[in-house]
């Protein structure tokens, strides 16, 4: 879990983007309380800076796990992982062949 709290502030600092403190405290508070093990498990209150931010770090870390031979497998694409911008997806799902 601590491992990928840093993982993501890395990556947010590496991008240039601000992580304000007090909305990181309040992700870390909420996974202590809930006692998670991931940290796509941890539930957040929705529509609140507090829920944006959890969704922009489990985006983060998604990208930071992915990469072009793991996306193709799948039937929808982080493109972030072939350096298109991590929040943009490709859905092969309406796709079909016969």
């Amino acid at each position: 879990m601590t491992a990928e709290i840093l993982d993501v502030l890395q990556a947010r600092t590496d991008a240039e983007v601000k992580t304000p403190p007090i909305l990181l405290r309040g992700v870390v508070r909420h996974l202590r309380e809930q006692r998670v093990e991931q940290f796509d498990d941890v539930q957040v209150p929705r529509n609140t800076h507090l829920s944006g931010m959890a969704n922009r770090m489990r985006r983060a870390l998604a990208a930071a796990v992915s990469s072009p031979e793991l996306e193709q497998i799948k039937d929808v694409w982080n493109m972030g992982a072939f350096g298109l911008g991590q929040w943009r997806k490709m859905d092969f799902m309406p796709l079909h062949q016969e």
